[in-house]
């Protein structure tokens, strides 16, 4: 998943505020996200925050994915190397394992070496 410029600068933004918990679905699934004071959305797993609640619910898929390359500090996938480089950046340490573990198996390549969908 490509993201525009501006979903990318989220991904980079940082605040020190306190942040409460915040249901997203209030009697909903109990599904629960993290906002800050001035009005930013916060994950609750990593320090990635971002103005807009749809683009944290992409974000928070990440850390729920069964399968692709692994943030070695959260537990946040992607299916690209280059941009889970970009999500490391965000847990703000100079140095980190890499290459990244790729887990899982993905869909496709059940289908191509069983034939299986």
């Amino acid at each position: 998943d490509d993201m525009s410029s501006m979903e990318a600068m989220d991904e980079y933004e940082e605040d020190s505020s306190p942040t409460p918990f915040v249901p997203s679905n209030p009697g909903g699934s109990g599904i629960r996200q993290q906002t800050t004071f001035n009005g930013k959305y916060k994950c609750p797993v990593c320090p990635f925050t971002t103005r807009d609640n749809e683009r944290l619910e992409k974000h928070n898929y990440g850390h729920s994915r069964a399968v692709g390359f692994l943030c070695p500090l959260c537990t946040f996938k992607s299916e690209s190397a280059g941009f889970l480089r970009r999500h490391v950046e965000i847990h703000g340490v100079r140095e980190y394992p890499w290459p990244p573990q790729y887990v899982g198996i993905s869909p496709q390549w059940n289908e191509w070496n069983y034939g299986e969908e």
